[in-house]
């Protein structure tokens, strides 16, 4: 898992295309036992199980920001769906669940072992919806694109809507890119900087995001409340951040 910030301009879109098609269950969680290889009855059930863990965590958190009452909504929409880990445990609590995601590959695996309740679709659907999921996703994009469609996520959702969006803001100190080293001689004399050094294509990325910023945006989109949980992904530490939309 590469882990350098400065690639602004990476289309990890295209990254996620390449794992989508070749390693979907191992894209969604980078674990061995979810290698094709891999991959029988037991791993999927502990797969698919963990989304069921996840999700319902999820949702007491989400009921918590109104007094404890059991959540539940009308509408819901799982923004980076994968191969629906996430999505078919929605289903239990909201009436319909829109799962979207850029990869055909994972979006094929989605369809194809999904119990049938949540739509899949590989086109950002209108909303209003009134729950906005995504986990473990702006994390692998540049954050000027996260940026954008956060805020366009966020005109979709309903008032009164719901938001559990997961972002990472900083790092351990060894994951941090090292400094470059001198360019050489000639390099320095003409002002010449040394080429960057690419990651391969279908590399997992991880970004940072600005918390100020998200909070703002968040704000300004009429959600006033918080809640934030922090996050430990190997060493890449973020927010899980729960929030009601003023109805």
């Amino acid at each position: 898992m590469a882990t350098s910030p400065s690639l602004t301009d990476r289309d990890t879109d295209a990254d996620w295309r390449e794992i989508g098609a070749s390693e979907p269950f191992w894209g969604v969680l980078t674990n061995p036992e979810f290698k094709s290889e891999n991959l029988d009855e037991a791993a999927l059930k502990t797969f698919y199980g963990s989304g069921v863990d996840h999700i319902a965590y999820v949702a007491w958190e989400l009921g918590m920001l109104t007094g404890g009452a059991p959540f539940h909504v009308g509408r819901a929409l799982d923004f980076g769906c994968g191969v629906g880990r996430l999505t078919e445990a929605m289903g239990s609590f909201a009436d319909a669940v829109t799962g979207y995601d850029i990869s055909p590959g994972m979006l094929a695996t989605a369809k194809a072992k999904s119990a049938g309740k949540p739509a899949y679709t590989g086109a950002l659907p209108d909303g209003p919806f009134d729950w906005l999921n995504s986990y473990i996703v702006f994390q692998h994009m540049p954050p000027p694109k996260g940026y954008i469609l956060l805020d366009q996520l966020l005109e979709r959702l309903a008032p009164g809507g719901y938001v559990s969006l997961h972002f990472t803001l900083y790092r351990d100190a060894h994951l941090k890119p090292a400094e470059a080293p001198p360019a050489p001689l000639l390099n320095r004399v003409f002002g010449r900087a040394p080429a960057p050094v690419e990651p391969p294509s279908g590399s997992v990325l991880m970004y940072d995001y600005d918390l100020t910023r998200l909070v703002e945006t968040f704000n300004r989109a009429g959600i006033g409340r918080l809640n934030l949980a922090h996050t430990d992904h190997g060493g890449h530490h973020g927010a899980h951040i729960f929030g009601k939309k003023e109805g």
